[in-house]
């Protein structure tokens, strides 16, 4: 295994992540949506563009699942004083219920992924991914 590249098996390992993942449709989400309601858990009354910003996406891509996201309930709208263009995003109930339910799966999930590791191995395995990101993208993963 040594002499595979590590751009590879982090392929190979998103790509069975991923299609493991698409169970996610059946808590209601679609792809894109968890990582914004996790921001909005912790963000409230945020702009658009700085839900694209933080969840590494296109402002196309962030308007697009914003819609859909209006569209079904997860989040709502609201006005932001002084400003007629802008409007703020927070999570509804709904939402909420939604990301308990796809945390509980992906838990499982990552649960499944990491048997056998013990939790010196996790917390490295955590800090090197988080290190690989801040070097791709200079920014500190939240």
């Amino acid at each position: 295994m040594k002499d595979l590249p590590i751009h590879t098996m982090l392929y190979r390992t998103h790509q069975v992540w991923d299609a493991a993942n698409r169970e996610k449709t059946v808590v209601g989400l679609s792809t894109g949506q968890p990582k914004v309601l996790r921001y909005l858990l912790t963000h409230p009354n945020s702009l658009q563009k700085d839900i694209a910003s933080n969840c590494d996406i296109e402002a196309a891509t962030a308007s697009l699942i914003v819609g859909r996201m209006l569209k079904n309930g997860l989040i709502k709208n609201s006005s932001v004083p002084n400003d007629k263009r802008a409007s703020c995003i927070s999570i509804t109930e709904k939402g909420e219920n939604a990301y308990a339910d796809w945390v509980k799966y992906t838990d499982s999930l990552e649960e499944e992924m990491l048997k056998g590791f013990s939790d010196e191995e996790k917390d490295n395995f955590r800090y090197y991914l988080m290190r690989a990101y801040k070097n791709l993208t200079g920014k500190e993963m939240e």
